[in-house]
């Protein structure tokens, strides 16, 4: 039964947990074979000997390739069969083929043919084709792949051999490109295997690195340098290529870190991490996939790298399987297996989860922080990251309005991971097999048809796109693989081709150049125009677009060579520049659009731009900190007693405070301890070092974790005593250990204090204030979470300082306020006493208004009704200069899966459902007026195990909502708490009531944790600081970890221009919880950022 272990698969590692164009016609049309000429059906045989269950590739398709074979202008196209005939079409003018199969000599009958390349190989003025094959064959012949010659009389002579380049492994797909910089084009193939009982085993990053690995499974990815004599030589071991046991689809080979030198993306499909080869510029590799990009796709397929965003820099888009639909999402995706998940991490892979990753480049190479800037994904921001059984994906602009769209092919013949299939054969695998009862178990397969998805970019800054997929004609039901975009009858829109299973190819024609828009398209000549750099500037040379010449793009396929831009309105381009791959640029002004403009590397020029100087806003003086402080979060796991929780609740830490604590006049820290590790106090040096300051009480009390922490006068006597909020998860609902700690400063040495009444609460946030107007600094305390009971909320305080003790003065409304992660006092009404603002997770954002001493609840007052979020910080300024104070308070963000709006909010239910003494927790989305859970079947089957009987299918699941699952009494009388809005908002105070202004989307990336409010640049505006990401999401859920740090500029319109980090200096990409502002030697802004099992970092504002 060793064939068929790939069953188990999924039950192991899932198996619980601006175009003015008229919109009144679609965009495409879809031209009928009849006109077209093109009849291509890529069939799929299935019979007992091959099948899905001996080859389990048999449902992935094949690729297509265009490119213009004859040199007449027009481009043809090439299918590549798995079974059968492949077949060439050779463009005659006005979307009409011929096929030239025949007398070309281009079938290759034999084999299942794969990925497919068009390239002039041997420099010779014609496009020659590079096939993969690929299958269950025993022998090598029939799989190795074949070379086709063009020979300039639209015939082809195989010469794989000659060339060396007959590779006899499971090849997917080939990229030629440069590695070197010797002038000719080498290879990089992307070979797979067919063993699929490999992808049953979670192994080390050294076995999939094997040797003996890769040699019994064939599968190595091969890098082929060009010897320039026709040959091609296999240097990979040479070049750093590592041995793999890998599962690819993808190969793209782009300059991903902007340094002039061509570096190799592999997709591998199931556990095999994705792979980044860095060209290291002497002829080798450093894989670093790891260092660029802070998660992956889990089985990641096609992939395709533009830059979507229009900032110069390479993005990388990759394709995997996530369902958009509810049920077939819940009938078709386990939940992730925590120990496997937690063990895949543990051996050496990088974070990976099921959904397309859109990861946008920050910029690595112009860094002036790190050696690497990572990627930050945020596909789910995009809105493109679920899109079902994906394979192939195209980065271009469809509509020609200057940003490029994606589209994204779609489809399986059969649905393969629907779970109640895989129960049921498994079943009868486990009990007997019979081969002859192959047709009888593929029937079971549900069809896995579904349309391919277009999305349109949003333009600007947006970094969203919107599915335009019905609205342009693309909403057709299909088995749809590869794909590849051309402008196929020279009109100046692309048009796309695609190869389809089991049915006929697509062949859609683009009306683009109906609209009002405009477009340029570039072809590039020379002896080596692959990787090529092209931008278009404005007359101040700012990029407005920029492409690198690749052709192997999106799956098993290729796309035409000439570089396509939709330009909008825009008629002439002030500077056309081309950076060549030998580094030499050739520049032209003022080029008209609507046209197709030829430049030669003949034109080219050395380089003489000498890169223009500047400072950054912030420098990294996280080394002027001695001995480093390095947070180190103690192991827990949150989820053995709510197994549901949407992220861990004890790893809120460490706690941050500036100020004076040794009287000097100079700002200090402390930054708090994990559970089992002691706080610590830097004292500012003259220099404007940090160094440690011993403190024996610290130590004393390592047993608590430090979630916030507060310097207040406490005592009256003139200096800064020390408040330090105990909180996490560790020890059940009530305890000592989360004893809040007030420490007394006595000349720099600080000393526990009594005046504190017996809180057991597990806290979040503490903020002083003289509320009561008595002289003294008073207390608010919010209480964060209950152990084992989330979201059931905790007790916050309000402790009244009556010059010796601490008095609990909680008024009733703000006791059960809910699970509090920051507030802060200020006077919102201008009548002279500070009033309390309190925000938090599932909480609305609450306001009590200071009635001369007493807390009144004025939340519904001040029109912040239906304000519920998860929200994470606060911070207080007047932003618009109007006298009175406004907020910027830290959300969750739009960059993950869940969704909340007022009219259907995100909601939680909380009870004890099955009566078993615990807490169940049961999160709901609305969909078509219901609400349904967010988790599945065998999630819930975790903490509700009566469920199981109820439940026999996950169809039957899948159907009911969660009114049906739990009872509608039981979820009425459940505690419920809803989410209204995810972003990340600025509250301007307009007097009597606020209004809410969104962030920038950029500010939308990450969980905003830490806000710091400054005029950075001396306009007299205020600007924002912010940094924050969450790492401990459960593994059903992407870490939230695209926050890289961030830095806003505010204008005379209330409008923000973000920074890139090279512009801010402010890089901040780890775990971040808390930022806080602190006073610098000198009158320097400093900056400190406090991460979550990781070290803390200061930055120091630079003289501009």
């Amino acid at each position: 039964m060793k064939k068929y272990i790939f069953l188990l698969l999924l039950l192991y590692f899932f198996s619980c947990q601006n175009s003015s164009r008229q919109e009144d016609s679609p965009l495409f049309e879809l031209i009928p074979a009849a006109h077209s000429g093109i009849d291509f059906n890529n069939f799929i045989i299935e019979n007992q000997t091959v099948n899905y269950f001996t080859f389990m590739q048999i449902y992935s398709g094949a690729g297509v390739a265009v490119g213009d074979i004859n040199n007449d202008g027009l481009q043809d196209v090439y299918f590549s069969a798995n079974f059968g005939q492949n077949k060439l079409y050779l463009n005659k003018g006005n979307l009409v083929f011929e096929d030239i199969t025949e007398k070309s000599g281009t079938g290759l009958n034999e084999g299942y043919h794969t990925g497919v390349n068009m390239v002039d190989i041997n420099g010779d003025g014609w496009l020659d084709i590079y096939v993969c094959r690929s299958g269950w064959y025993k022998e090598d012949f029939i799989k190795r792949n074949q070379l086709l010659i063009n020979n300039g009389d639209l015939t082809f002579t195989e010469s794989a051999t000659d060339y060396g380049l007959d590779d006899p492994r499971n090849s997917v797909q080939s990229s030629f490109f440069d590695y070197d910089k010797d002038g000719d084009l080498d290879m990089f193939l992307v070979n797979t295997t067919t063993d699929f009982s490999f992808t049953q085993v979670i192994k080390p990053t050294e076995v999939f690195h094997s040797e003996e690995g890769y040699k019994a499974l064939n599968s190595n990815d091969i890098l082929y340098r060009n010897n320039g004599d026709g040959t091609f030589a296999n240097v990979s071991q040479a070049a750093g290529i590592l041995p793999d046991i890998g599962f690819g689809w993808s190969v793209l080979t782009v300059d991903f870190n902007d340094d002039g030198w061509t570096d190799i993306f592999i997709g591998n499909d199931f556990i095999t991490p994705d792979y980044l080869y860095i060209n290291q510029g002497d002829g080798t590799f450093r894989e670093q996939s790891k260092e660029y990009f802070k998660h992956t796709s889990f089985y990641s397929m096609g992939s395709d790298a533009a830059d979507f965003n229009n900032d110069g820099l390479t993005d990388l888009l990759v394709m995997d399987m996530m369902p958009p639909d509810y049920k077939r999402h819940k009938t078709t995706m386990g939940m992730m297996s925590i120990p496997a998940f937690k063990k895949s991490v543990a051996v050496g892979n990088n974070y990976q989860y099921m959904h397309n990753v859109l990861q946008l480049n920050n910029g690595g190479n112009q860094a002036r922080q790190a050696d690497v800037v990572p990627f930050s994904e945020v596909g789910q921001l995009a809105g493109i990251w679920e899109t079902d059984w994906s394979w192939s994906a195209q980065i271009s602009d469809f509509d020609n309005d200057g940003y490029r769209d994606i589209y994204i092919t779609n489809g399986l013949k059969k649905y393969v991971t629907d779970l109640d299939f895989i129960t049921r054969i498994e079943a009868k695998f486990s009990s007997d097999y019979y081969p002859e009862r192959i047709k009888e178990y593929i029937a079971e397969l549900p069809s896995g048809e579904s349309p391919n998805f277009m999305y349109r970019n949003n333009g600007g800054p947006a970094l969203t796109f919107t599915d335009v997929s019905k609205a342009w004609g693309m909403d057709i039901n299909s088995f749809s693989n590869g794909c590849a975009i051309a402008d196929l009858d020279n009109d100046g829109d692309l048009d796309i081709v695609v190869n389809n299973s089991d049915a006929p190819a697509f062949l859609y024609e683009n009306k683009a150049t109906k609209s009002d828009n405009n477009y340029l398209r570039i072809n590039l000549a020379g002896s080596n125009t692959t990787n090529a750099k092209v931008y278009l500037k404005d007359d101040k040379g700012k990029t407005l677009q920029f492409q690198e010449a690749i052709t192997a793009r999106g799956y098993l396929s290729c796309s035409e060579s000439t570089l396509h831009f939709g330009t909008g309105s825009l008629v002439e381009i002030p500077v056309v520049e081309v950076v060549w791959p030998d580094g030499k640029v050739s520049h032209m002004e003022k080029v008209k659009t609507n046209q197709v403009l030829a430049i030669d590397s003949v034109t080219a020029v050395e380089n003489t731009a000498i890169p223009q100087p500047y400072t950054a806003l912030f420098q990294n003086k996280t080394n002027a900190i001695s001995p480093a402080y390095l947070h180190r979060e103690n192991e827990f796991d949150d989820f053995t007693t709510q197994a549901l929780l949407p992220h861990r609740e004890s790893t809120n830490g460490p706690a941050l405070a500036v100020g004076d604590a040794n009287g000097d006049g100079s700002d200090d820290y402390f930054v708090g301890g994990a559970t089992g590790q002691a706080g610590a106090l830097y004292l500012q040096n003259p220099d404007g070092s940090f160094s440690k300051s011993n403190q024996a009480i610290f130590e004393n009390d390592s047993q608590y974790e430090d979630i916030a922490a507060l310097f207040f006068d406490a005592d009256g006597d003139g200096d800064q005593d020390l408040y330090v909020v105990s909180g996490g998860i560790e020890y059940g609902a009530e305890s000592k250990n989360y004893e809040d700690r007030l420490y007394l400063n006595g000349e720099g040495a600080f000393t526990a204090s009594d005046a504190l009444p017996a809180i057991q609460a597990s806290g979040g946030s503490v903020a002083t204030n003289d509320f009561d107007g008595d002289g003294d600094l008073d207390l608010f305390i919010g209480g964060r979470v209950l152990a084992d009971q989330y979201p059931f909320p905790p007790q916050s305080f309000l402790l009244k300082n009556n010059g010796k003790k601490f008095e609990d003065a909680t008024p009733k409304s703000l006791r059960y306020i809910g699970m509090v992660t920051d507030a802060t006092w200020a006077d919102l009404d201008g009548d002279k006493d500070a009033d309390l603002i309190v925000v938090g997770e599932w909480m609305q954002i609450e306001v009590f208004k200071n009635n001369k001493g007493s807390l009144e609840r004025a939340t519904h007052d001040w029109g912040l009704d239906h304000t519920g979020g998860w929200w994470n910080s606060i911070a207080a300024h007047d932003l618009d200069g109007d006298g009175d104070l406004d907020f910027v308070i830290g959300n969750l963000g739009l960059n993950n899966k869940f969704h909340a709006a007022e009219e259907w909010p995100l909601k939680v239910h909380a009870a004890d459902f099955d009566q078993n003494g615990s807490i169940e927790i049961v999160l709901a989305e609305a969909i078509d007026g219901e609400y349904f859970p967010i988790a599945g079947r065998d999630c819930l089957f975790l903490q509700s195990v009566g469920l199981k009987k109820k439940y026999l299918t996950y169809e039957a699941f899948a159907d009911d909502p969660v009114s049906e699952i739990y009872g509608a009494e039981n979820i009425k009388n459940a505690l419920t708490y809803e989410a209204h809005l995810f972003e990340s908002v600025m509250l301007i105070n307009e007097g009597n009531h606020f209004t809410i202004k969104h962030l920038p989307v950029q500010a939308q990336a990450f969980p905003v944790k830490g806000i710091v409010v400054e005029d950075l640049n001396g306009d007299g505006l205020a600007d924002l600081i912010l940094g924050g990401n969450n790492h401990g999401t459960e593994v059903g859920t992407t870490r939230a970890d695209a926050g890289i740090g961030l830095v806003l500029l505010s204008d005379q319109a209330g409008n923000f221009e973000p920074l890139t980090v090279q512009q801010s200096g402010f890089f901040a990409p780890d775990n971040v919880v808390r930022i806080h502002r602190i006073g610098l030697i000198g009158g320097k802004l400093g900056v400190l950022v406090a991460n979550n099992d990781s070290r803390l970092n200061l930055f120091a504002k630079q003289k501009l």
